[in-house]
């Protein structure tokens, strides 16, 4: 997560609160990361912390960052919605 958000103009706290929810995920819900490209899932999480934040980033400038097509950040961002009870982690 470091290395992709380090790439994208983020405030710390969007920063920190991307790594609060994917050590979130990998305690609680680590079956549904299994087989899954790491990259697509941080950049994903990176997604979703920008909106719990209110900042505005493209999908587009995420994947251009973790080197994937948007289309990739997008159906894991889903995916992990679909099945994963995020927490309010503001």
């Amino acid at each position: 997560i470091t290395s992709i958000s380090n790439k994208i103009p983020l405030n710390e706290k969007i920063k920190y609160n991307a790594i609060k929810i994917m050590r979130w995920i990998m305690n609680n819900y680590s079956i549904i990361l299994n087989g899954k490209n790491p990259m697509i899932t941080a950049g994903a999480i990176i997604y979703y912390a920008c909106l719990l934040n209110k900042q505005h980033i493209s999908q587009r400038l995420v994947a251009y960052c973790v080197g994937v097509s948007e289309v990739s950040i997008r159906k894991r961002f889903i995916e992990l919605k679909e099945n994963v009870s995020f927490p309010m982690i503001c």
